[in-house]
């Protein structure tokens, strides 16, 4: 349920028996779903450039609508997901009151920015770690794990000839996906858990540093509730862990390398799930995290070329978001 980019999937339960409910999504060929994605996020960050040090204390309120349609189906219950984004809204309030908006276009790369009452519109080039904005499609079983991706040429380009490539795109599609929850494989009752590791935190173009030990987010079926007068059913999802370091080659990251420490991570939620039609029907979570990072390279925009070397120490940063069906 971290950071983000994420979007929510069909689900339906299986008939009860003694031994609890069989919990698998069921995928129906021509469904069409649109989720508004929204987070807060508030905390200071030192940020030093050429050996000079500031410090930024920020708020922060982000929108982004997922947009969800299921192809098709296979016999062996594999769906075909396509997921595209809307334009990413961004409202930001500095310690001294200033006020700033950035919109997004995922797409073009258009970006609009209203900063102290000027507004400017520019274009500038999709990074790398942003070509999965443009789409994809994520082949997913029905317990919700990601087999495959297709569908985004540019990404696929990117992580050409590596002998992990598969692995990158399930990656990134992981973490489109990760606030619809990986269900268990055999039957549950309330109060049951189940653990999956946090394969999410690779978030983007980031990977598991070597030796690093993943954290796993550990899943409990809450039972039934009704929400908004529509009966759920509840999964709760959490994650604690001290430090996990991730990296970022430099082909993946538009030509500039990264290391990155998250500390004391946590993070919890409920997602619930409609029993009437089988849809997530909200998704709920807050999250807070401690990061220490140092990004370098030479950073290449058209023909022009960039040295760069920035560290970047984040403390306490806290962030809240929900996904609920418009």
């Amino acid at each position: 349920m971290l950071c983000g980019l994420v979007v929510a999937l069909t689900l339906a339960m299986a008939a009860r028996a003694e031994d609890g409910t069989l919990l698998r999504y069921k995928w129906v060929e021509g469904q069409q779903m649109a989720w508004v994605w929204s987070s807060d996020q508030a905390g200071k960050t030192t940020v030093t450039d050429a050996g000079v040090a500031k410090i930024q204390d920020r708020k922060n309120h982000t929108t982004r609508t997922v947009y969800l349609r299921v192809e098709k189906v296979t016999p062996e219950g594999l769906a075909y997901l396509k997921l595209s984004y809307g334009v990413m809204a961004s409202d930001n309030e500095d310690a001294d009151g200033t006020k700033s908006h950035y919109e997004i276009n995922p797409v073009d790369g258009t970006t609009v920015s209203d900063e102290g009452g000027k507004r400017t519109t520019s274009k500038r080039p999709v990074s790398a770690g942003e070509l999965y904005l443009k789409g994809f499609m994520a082949v997913v079983d029905d317990r919700g794990q990601v087999q495959e991706v297709l569908g985004n040429d540019d990404l696929a380009k990117l992580v050409a000839g590596r002998p992990d490539a598969a692995k990158v795109l399930k990656r990134v599609a992981t973490s489109a996906l990760d606030m619809a929850p990986v269900l268990p494989e055999k039957a549950v009752k309330p109060g049951d858990e189940w653990e999956v590791d946090m394969e999410a935190l690779e978030s983007g173009m980031m990977s598991y540093a070597p030796g690093s030990k993943p954290i796993m987010a550990r899943y409990r079926y809450e039972g039934e509730e009704q929400v908004g007068g529509v009966n759920c059913r509840r999964i709760s999802m959490r994650v604690e862990g001290a430090a996990v370091d991730l990296v970022g080659e430099p082909k993946l990251n538009d030509g500039l390398a990264s290391e990155v420490r998250l500390v004391q991570l946590r993070a919890s939620g409920d997602g619930y799930l409609s029993i009437d039609d089988g849809l997530l029907w909200l998704s709920k979570w807050t999250s807070g995290v401690s990061v220490r990072a140092h990004v370098h390279g030479t950073q290449k925009t058209g023909d022009a070329e960039q040295k760069v070397d920035v560290s970047v120490t984040t403390e306490n940063q806290t962030n809240m978001g929900e996904m609920k069906r418009l």
